[in-house]
């Protein structure tokens, strides 16, 4: 039996689905390659920020957009993103043969799996949705904010790493946080313009607005913690924390 096993939204889904008879691979020719695999690391959808509203609005003077569900909620703009790549992979499927089309057969011989957390788990729903539309999509996990294994090794004790030396290495590849805050200087640029409303590029870049934090200007600290390898409290370390969202109204040129 082939298999074709799809990772999507790491750390939140996995799709295994089954092929009746093994199948050459379709886009190598003059090859006896057999298609057994494909695998696709990616995360969840679209989310809301991880914070509340009135944590962000220290660091702009314009409010924080209203995203319309909870804290780190998978929100509309993100089930409807998660559809469509779903939607994507079907029409690709199909014509390579991978689907069959039926949707009771190819439901039958697919394996959905995500991490516990509201926004992967309803990313999963949403793909297989799109992948295999007109059935309920069963998507496999453990109870919501349970640790999963599988997705949180280190929480769940299954795998150790020391801190530490994790901190030390990550310090030696990045040599400092300041060398991180001048690599990402343009993405950094770019985030400012957007808080503070402004044309990105403008020179000098306009100060502060009164009684409001630059975030671009915290210090990015590496330092070790026990949940993880190395951990900062900056505004990259945030990561997505602060999001550019589709229709935020861009800055005042």
């Amino acid at each position: 039996m082939t298999l074709f096993k799809m990772w999507t939204a790491l750390p939140s889904l996995l799709l295994t689905l089954a092929i009746g008879a093994p199948l050459p691979a379709q886009t190598v020719t003059n090859d006896d390659t057999i298609l057994k695999e494909i695998i696709i690391l990616g995360r969840h959808s679209v989310r809301s920020p991880m914070l509340s509203p009135a944590d962000y609005a220290m660091y702009s003077p314009r409010p924080c957009p209203d995203f319309e569900v909870p804290v780190g909620y998978l929100t509309a703009h993100g089930q409807q993103a998660a559809l469509l790549f779903g939607s994507y992979f079907r029409q690709y499927l199909l014509a390579e043969g991978l689907l069959t089309g039926d949707a009771a057969t190819d439901l039958s011989q697919s394996y959905f799996r995500a991490n516990s957390i509201q926004r992967s788990n309803v990313t999963a729903t949403m793909f297989g949705e799109g992948l295999i539309p007109g059935v309920t999509i069963p998507v496999h996990s453990y109870p919501l904010h349970q640790p999963d294994p599988v997705f949180d090794p280190i929480i769940t004790g299954v795998a150790t790493v020391d801190a530490n030396r994790a901190a030390n290495e990550v310090q030696e590849v990045y040599n400092s946080g300041t060398a991180l805050a001048s690599a990402y200087s343009a993405e950094f640029s770019l985030i400012r313009s957007v808080l503070f409303d402004y044309q990105e590029g403008a020179q000098p870049p306009p100060a502060a607005p009164p009684g409001v934090t630059d975030p671009t200007a915290q210090p990015i600290p590496l330092d070790a913690i026990t949940t993880g390898v190395a951990n900062n409290s900056s505004l990259f370390g945030c990561g997505d924390q602060i999001e550019l969202r589709g229709d935020i109204p861009k800055p005042a040129i």
